[in-house]
């Protein structure tokens, strides 16, 4: 049910499939965020060889399911089927 809406909805098929294309826009997306409203941290992480895709990946491939306390995957998962990708990034 709900896995269905949000790959049929929110066009998660591509966050699989072959070459990942849209994790890799996710992950650009994450960045640009991150170099924006956290300038010194985006800062830290590049001077310590750290870039977005290390750590973020995972928040994306699974939706946050895998790094946040069931509540809390709940919350962003109905935030999600309501406003879209955009609720990934607030």
């Amino acid at each position: 049910g709900l896995m269905c809406a949000f790959l049929e909805n929110f066009d998660m098929k591509e966050l699989w499939r072959p070459c990942v294309p849209q994790l890799k826009l996710r992950i650009y997306q994450f960045g640009r965020l991150l170099h924006r409203k956290l300038p010194d941290l985006e800062a830290h992480f590049s001077d310590i060889g750290v870039t977005p895709d290390f750590f973020a990946s995972q928040w994306f491939l699974t939706l946050m399911s895998y790094n946040l306390p069931l509540d809390l995957v709940v919350r962003v998962w109905d935030v999600l089927v309501i406003d879209g990708w955009k609720t990934i990034f607030r």
